[in-house]
């Protein structure tokens, strides 16, 4: 019995498992019913309305005005005057100057060379000797002359020649006197040539040369067009630029005469500027007509050695073109994608689009989209859409 009773426990009626149930039911719904109180009680958080992001920049203020604009371009530097002195006549150098060096300069006028005048001497000795033969046959001719004449008068008084004879140029010997007229000048001209080829066996430059090669040595005999020396002209060369055959309508052509062309070499960051003259617009093009040519003019171009203007060197050209008239001039960074500009205007954005005259790496030159007082914005602004909100800062001096 006692087995019996610590094993067994008696088995509940329907009635008492179904109440164990709704207890259950009650005590889970129960725990719900608070649980969703006491969230729903709880005191919520406000929720702030999110602040709008702004763009911090800084900005520049514009205004229309007249502006000369100035064209740069790039050149390369060409000899304006290349020479090969020769000699005139032939014959042995007996002279030749120390100078004709490569890079030395030969002054306009000065001895280059002399060649063995002996025998052209000698040709003017003989040419002043047949000129006093020739006038001395001349004084004679024309004493002849004179002696025809009378006899030809003394004839004719005394009836022995009438006036319908043949011709009397002969009786008064006037071939003859031609003749002898001719003689004389055919000997002065000869003298003159004498004299003109003893005076070619001295060369002499033409003009201040600097030497860039030496084609004669003492002792060797030239002929006419044998070369002495070659050289280019000290005193100036010409530039060749070229620019964008669009800028063209830039510049004035019919009065860049009376401006000057600043020129620089490119390998002179801080290097001296020579002044250049415009000559000419070349009739011709380069880069298949994308390049239109300009020649200009530099005068003392070698006279600075650490800077000097070389020839086929590469230097930058810069002119003075026309001016435009009431146009914004703006830095070239600050022309966004497809000619926009940023502006600040009431604490936004404003994307504006600009029309442009003329650009160049440093400026452009708008002439609408822009008004005065406008603010534009130099601060690059990503993926910048239209309204953005903007705040305005100013730095100073030194920050900038």
């Amino acid at each position: 019995m006692e087995n019996n009773n610590l094993g067994y426990l008696p088995k509940k009626s329907w009635w008492e498992r179904l109440l164990a149930f709704v207890l259950i039911i009650a005590i889970i719904s129960a725990t719900f019913l608070t649980v969703k109180y006491l969230v729903s009680s709880k005191p919520k958080p406000k929720r702030k309305p999110p602040q709008q992001m702004k763009a911090v920049v800084e900005t520049e203020e514009v205004a229309a005005n007249n502006f000369t604009i100035t064209i740069e371009s790039f050149g390369i530097v060409k000899a304006s005057d290349t020479l090969a002195l020769t000699s005139e006549v032939s014959g042995k150098i007996v002279y030749i100057s120390d100078k004709i060096i490569p890079g030395n300069v030969i002054k306009k006028g000065e001895l280059v060379a002399k060649i063995d005048d002996t025998e052209y001497k000698n040709q003017v000795l003989k040419a002043e000797a047949s000129l006093k033969k020739a006038e001395a046959d001349y004084k004679l001719e024309l004493g002849s002359s004179d002696v025809a004449k009378k006899e030809l008068e003394l004839a004719k008084r005394l009836s022995i020649l009438d006036n319908t004879s043949a011709d009397l140029s002969i009786a008064l010997r006037e071939p003859q006197l031609l003749k002898s007229k001719a003689a004389v000048e055919l000997a002065r001209a000869e003298l003159n040539t004498a004299i003109n080829n003893l005076e070619k066996t001295s060369v002499f430059a033409p003009f201040d040369i600097i030497v860039t090669e030496k084609n004669a040595s003492l002792g060797s005999y030239v002929s006419p067009s044998s070369t002495i020396l070659k050289g280019i002209n000290k005193n100036e060369v010409w530039i060749e630029a070229s620019i964008p055959y669009y800028k063209l309508k830039f510049i004035d052509i019919e009065n860049q005469s009376k401006k000057y062309v600043k020129i620089t070499n490119l390998n002179e960051q801080n290097g001296h500027v020579f002044k250049g003259k415009f000559l000419r617009l070349i009739p011709q093009t380069e880069s298949n007509g994308l390049l239109a040519k300009l020649l200009i003019n530099v005068e003392s171009p070698f006279d600075n050695p650490s800077n000097p203007l070389l020839i086929n060197n590469k230097v930058k050209v810069v002119f003075e073109g026309i001016t435009l008239k009431n146009v914004f001039k703006v830095k070239t960074e600050y022309i966004r994608d497809n000619n926009k500009i940023y502006i600040f205007k009431d604490n936004k954005l404003k994307i504006s689009n600009v029309k442009i005259v003329y650009s160049d790496e440093n400026y452009s030159y708008v002439e609408s989209g822009l008004a005065n007082s406008d603010k534009i914005v130099t601060t690059n602004i990503p993926n910048a859409i239209e309204g953005l909100m903007l705040e305005e800062v100013k730095l100073d001096n030194e920050q900038k």
